[in-house]
């Protein structure tokens, strides 16, 4: 898995019986800006959108196949405070990372 920050996306991909055999198997929209970290456990993604108001989006990943399935939920936004939706942020009050625990 990859976040794509210059695209808003996030890449799956499939490790072939050689260790350098590496085949993309899924682009999917983060609905977010700028996504900067993603997780995963037990089939289910996590990416964290560190731009504009942040956000988290989720996704399924499908074992066998490395598809991404995005959840029909969608990106849950992690409003700062004092942003205003339109002003610049700045990279020191982003959110930097996500994981499970």
């Amino acid at each position: 898995l990859a976040v794509n920050a210059g695209s808003n996306t996030v890449s799956s991909f499939k490790i072939g019986s050689a260790p350098d055999q590496l085949t993309k198997v899924s682009v999917e929209a983060t609905r977010g800006l700028n996504p900067t970290s993603i997780t995963e456990k037990e089939g289910l993604v996590y990416v964290l959108n560190a731009g504009g108001v942040g956000s988290i989006v989720g996704f399924n990943l499908i074992g066998c196949t490395c598809k991404l399935i995005p959840l029909e939920q969608g990106p849950i936004d992690l409003t700062r405070p004092g942003y205003n939706g339109t002003a610049p942020y700045l990279i020191s009050e982003t959110p930097a990372q996500i994981g499970f625990t």
